[in-house]
């Protein structure tokens, strides 16, 4: 039977210790001494009536109990960061910080317009913005390392800890280098691009619409030859070789350079559905609010 409940403090200490193996690296994250740490780990043993670890020259070894209740002492940790977070919020005392997730196919006109416009704008406000695959940004959003994702939902529609917020549909186009031999065809077939290298930002999920509109017979599908998450370098790829890349619609209201032309695809009708996403149940903090403000501006044009 336990004695009493936990306190915060004895969670944090245990999973610094779960986390770094040792005393030594737990005392050294949590800025306290050695015996401190060593006396509440034993104080919530006692209050648990069982052993979490045990001491050996080695390090700290979790019982089989402690594997056990490390993941929901995580959590609870986390669920309480985000109870302070709602308090802030409702008491109007934003921090001022914003991280932001961005998906590689809408990073560049964002990074290059709507950054800039809102640390102009919101000077007190301190902004990070982290980029990366769907699956490497939805981690860092189940684990409240970033706020929101800018990005295509389709890459986040499996991610159940996570809702979206529609922002709008944005046509996406096949690009290729002026003389490539299929420029010179009013449209050509999704069949015709597959004699082609194509150039990426990065892998298809399994349920974006790219990848179920390109299936070609027998579950063949396009697929990219090149992945490269700067648009700049896709552009360059494809000016110099004999490869194709899908971009948004004129980049967002950025015209095409005069080396590249858009193919006429037939049968390949794809938007792009742009929105935010966040954690489930977490509400959106007043920066976060404003930061999409400059983003819908952006992509309606105004």
């Amino acid at each position: 039977m336990v004695k009493n409940m936990p306190t915060v403090k004895q969670l944090r200490y245990f999973c610094a210790i779960f986390g770094s193996g040792t005393l030594q690296g737990a005392a050294r994250a949590l800025h306290i001494s050695q015996p401190a740490l060593t006396r509440s780990i034993m104080g919530l043993e006692g209050e648990l009536g069982l052993p979490l670890f045990e001491r050996s020259k080695s390090g700290m070894l979790p019982t089989e109990f402690a594997e056990q209740i490390a993941p929901r002492f995580e959590e609870l940790l986390l669920e309480l960061d985000d109870i302070r977070r709602e308090a802030l919020l409702y008491r109007n005392l934003e921090s001022g910080q914003l991280r932001i997730g961005m998906g590689q196919a809408i990073r560049e006109p964002i990074s290059l317009h709507c950054l800039p416009q809102f640390a102009e704008q919101y000077p007190e406000i301190a902004l990070s913005v982290r980029e990366g695959t769907a699956p490497e940004l939805a981690k860092a959003l189940q684990e409240r390392e970033i706020d929101m994702i800018i990005a295509g939902v389709a890459s986040y529609n499996e991610y159940k800890f996570a809702r979206s917020e529609h922002l709008l549909d944005i046509p996406v186009q096949v690009i290729v280098r002026k003389g490539h031999p299929l420029a010179k065809h009013a449209s050509v077939a999704i069949k015709d691009l597959l004699n082609y290298p194509q150039a990426a930002p990065t892998s298809l999920g399994g349920q974006h619409p790219f990848r179920g509109q390109t299936e070609i017979g027998q579950g063949q599908s396009l697929s990219p030859h090149i992945l490269c998450s700067n648009y700049s370098a896709l552009e360059s790829i494809v000016e110099r070789t004999d490869a194709w890349t899908v971009t948004l619609d004129t980049e967002i209201h950025r015209d095409l350079p005069r080396s590249l032309r858009v193919l006429n695809v037939l049968g390949l009708d794809i938007d792009i559905e742009l929105g935010v996403i966040e954690l489930r149940q977490r509400s959106r903090s007043p920066a976060a609010d404003r930061f999409v403000q400059p983003v819908m501006s952006l992509l309606v044009g105004e």
